[in-house]
């Protein structure tokens, strides 16, 4: 990524940590772990601390937590698929600096990498990357905590 880029996504981050804490602190996500010979899917938010991070967003009211994870699937990436083919996680907690959030994670093995549709307004990135690559410094703890659970 461009570093003006990186520098204008910190600022807006930054400037949007009020709106940003209060939204998350409200209700339930679903996040998705998309993983395909040994790569997982990530995005990045246009706001956000620059880790990567599932696919995923709020349940939205009278909506299961299937239905919002393939909902967000297709809105994000473009990727498409049936409810049984999605292995439930559980239900994540955790908090990091002033955030707490929790969300119902799921797991989606496809044998071969399907065309990534980025949502361009919402995702400043898109892409597959090799599990051994992330780590703490990269990536949020959605992932980390979604792939212990998997055991990848």
């Amino acid at each position: 990524m461009r570093p003006s880029l990186r520098g204008f996504r910190s600022l807006l981050f930054w400037a949007m940590w009020p709106i940003n804490y209060v939204y998350r602190q409200l209700g339930i996500s679903a996040r998705v772990a998309v993983i395909c010979d040994n790569e997982l899917l990530v995005v990045q938010d246009w706001i956000s601390d620059g880790r990567w991070s599932l696919p995923g967003g709020r349940i939205k009211k009278g909506e299961t937590a299937v239905d919002a994870a393939l909902r967000e699937l297709s809105e994000e990436v473009g990727i498409s698929t049936k409810k049984d083919r999605l292995l439930y996680l559980g239900e994540i907690r955790g908090k990091r600096l002033a955030y707490r959030w929790r969300f119902q994670a799921h797991a989606l093995k496809l044998e071969e990498k399907p065309h990534i549709k980025r949502q361009w307004l919402e995702l400043s990135d898109a892409r597959w990357v090799s599990v051994d690559e992330l780590n703490a410094g990269n990536t949020g703890d959605d992932i980390l905590l979604s792939l212990k659970r998997y055991k990848l």
